[in-house]
């Protein structure tokens, strides 16, 4: 049964009663009932469709019946039309409108009630979310997510409690100031949102993280990471990825930087850790020509030198190559690149026999090409004189 809230009715003692889709047993049809005289939700009788703009016409237009029921109080269930069985209004989502600007009986004005009660549904919706839901929602959203979005979400996610300013999170992201990062997180929040059919927050960034907790020293508001998101961060490696926010060489970590940060950095400067594994998904586990798949030989590396990238860059696992050891030095040497296709290319001071022997030729081409793999590999063309 699936409830639709954006067309409801009223009865006289102030119940709510929303239409919903049902199957019916009889003839195996789904939608929302409709009826009319002589064409009962029985036998095999009535209409049935899942265009809730149908339902509205027919309803209030034609004064058509439809199945209907209350989700709060006494559980009331059936088929009603306006006008009969004590049902004395009607409201229709803003959208909506339109459809009965020429009807009889107009829609009462509770359209403030009616976002109300979308807002609540919603936050219903978030507080459910689970672990396991933002583990599937992390996987299949990985390539609409940018570096830069990941910064930000993984800053969140290592400060102390998981709670963080904006002006911090901007920070992590690369951004000059909190109102870039409002917008960004934003954005995030809203891939997530409408990732789980979530609709009618006031704030998208709300199904990633809740306020409440004040501010900081220096006034500034905080959020505080959802724990489902948290826990589904960590289980898929990807707190470790926060790596990539500094360089491994200890001295030239930043020493204000929170030691989770720190060895982070390290791991990731050196491929392992969260960024190494998000390589290993985005290639299938094998290197990236020769479909190689002995993980133990695999390098991730950065195509764009990590002394070159910003903090972000540095974060972003398509600024690199999941590629055989052998491979991978060439390079890393700049003795090989790849054009925009993916085709190899290779430096004059390469010899066929030498590359016959590690398994390449001119034939060869990356397995795929990300559109965010493109102006990393070109940095690499015209570090190394390729273009």
């Amino acid at each position: 049964m699936t409830i639709d809230k954006r067309f409801v009715l009223h009865t006289e003692t102030g119940q709510v009663l929303y239409p919903y889709q049902k199957h019916q047993k009889s003839t195996g049809r789904f939608g929302f009932a409709l009826t009319h005289a002589g064409n009962q939700d029985r036998r095999g009788g009535g209409d049935y469709t899942q265009d809730i703009e149908e339902v509205i016409r027919r309803v209030v237009l034609e004064g058509w019946g439809v199945r209907a029921r209350a989700e709060v109080g006494e559980k009331r269930d059936g088929s009603f039309k306006l006008g009969a069985r004590a049902i004395v209004g009607y409201d229709v989502a803003p959208e909506f409108r339109h459809l009965v600007a020429s009807a009889a009986m107009q829609p009462r004005d509770l359209t403030p009630a009616y976002e109300e009660r979308r807002a609540e549904q919603a936050w219903d919706q978030v507080e459910h979310l689970t672990t396991e839901d933002f583990q599937e929602a992390l996987v299949e959203l990985d390539e609409e997510i940018d570096h830069s979005l990941y910064a930000l979400l993984l800053g969140l996610a290592t400060a102390p409690e998981q709670t963080l300013s904006m002006q911090k999170i901007a920070e992590f992201g690369g951004y000059g100031d909190y109102r870039a990062a409002n917008l960004h997180l934003g954005r995030l929040g809203r891939l997530f949102a409408n990732y789980f059919a979530i609709e009618g927050l006031g704030n998208q960034t709300q199904v990633l993280a809740h306020g409440g907790v004040g501010t900081d020293v220096h006034g500034h508001w905080q959020w505080t990471l959802r724990k489902p998101l948290y826990e589904a961060l960590k289980k898929g490696n990807f707190l470790d990825s926060v790596a990539d926010l500094a360089v491994t060489e200890a001295d030239e970590i930043d020493a204000q930087l929170p030691a989770t940060q720190r060895r982070a950095l390290i791991n990731a400067r050196v491929g392992q850790g969260g960024y190494r594994q998000r390589m290993l998904r985005i290639w299938g586990k094998r290197c990236a020509i020769t479909g190689c798949d002995i993980e133990c030989v695999l390098v991730a590396s950065h195509a764009k030198p990590w002394r070159d990238s910003s903090n972000a860059e540095r974060l972003d696992p398509y600024n690199g190559l999941l590629l055989a050891a052998s491979i991978d030095r060439l390079f890393d040497q700049g003795l090989i690149a790849f054009d925009e296709r993916g085709l190899v290319l290779f430096s004059a001071a390469l010899g066929t026999s030498n590359l016959a022997s590690i398994g390449l030729d001119s034939t060869a081409q990356l397995r795929q090409v990300h559109a965010r793999h493109k102006p990393y590999l070109q940095a690499h063309r015209v570090r190394h004189g390729f273009e």
